[in-house]
C-alpha cells in the first residue's frame, strides 16, 4: 500500500492473509503501520477507482493507493449558530 501523492510504502500487507477480507479488514491493518483510523483512509485501485469498504478482496491487487484525509478542525461560532438554530 503507497501513499497516493508521494508514492512512499505506508503498508506492507501479506496477500495470503488479505484474502477473503473485506477493505474495512485492510484499513483496519493499515491502521497498525501508520496511526491514522479507517474513516480516514481512501484506499484506491492503481487505475484510480476507489474501493468501497464492503469490497471483499478475492485476490490482493499488486499496489494500493491510499489517501489519508485530515480532521476539518472545529468552528466554535459555526457550532453555536447550529445548537441556536435548534431550540
Amino acid at each position: 500500500v503507497r501513499y497516493l501523492a508521494s508514492g512512499e510504502l505506508a503498508a506492507l500487507l501479506d496477500p495470503s492473509e488479505v484474502e477473503g477480507h473485506d477493505t474495512k479488514w485492510v484499513k483496519r491493518e493499515i491502521y497498525e503501520h501508520i496511526g491514522a483510523s479507517r474513516f480516514r483512509q481512501r484506499l484506491f485501485h492503481e487505475d484510480g477507482r476507489e474501493i468501497p469498504d464492503n469490497e471483499i478482496f478475492t485476490v490482493l491487487p499488486n499496489k494500493l493507493q491510499l489517501v489519508v484525509l485530515d480532521f476539518w478542525p472545529p468552528d466554535v461560532e459555526e457550532d453555536m449558530q447550529l445548537i441556536l438554530a435548534t431550540r
